[in-house]
């Protein structure tokens, strides 16, 4: 569900994406990865405070890097 959601993302589909990505963090709450993606898709919809949670939860949960530095 992530890599299709984040696909749909990077392809400026993002209203579509969103659903998909949220499921996903349902689906792996605990995955910062997961919550980046969405709190970016979130963040390009206008969704400030749950994209802004999501970094922060994505954050204190060792997000990898490369994901840590955008974020």
């Amino acid at each position: 569900l992530d890599t299709y959601g984040w696909v749909l993302f990077r392809r400026g589909e993002t209203a579509q994406a969103l659903p998909v990505l949220e499921r996903a963090v349902a689906l792996a709450p605990d995955q910062p990865a997961l919550r980046f993606h969405l709190a970016m898709a979130q963040r390009a919809t206008g969704m400030a405070g749950p994209a802004r949670e999501n970094f922060e939860r994505a954050l204190a949960a060792d997000l990898p890097r490369a994901y840590a530095e955008q974020a």
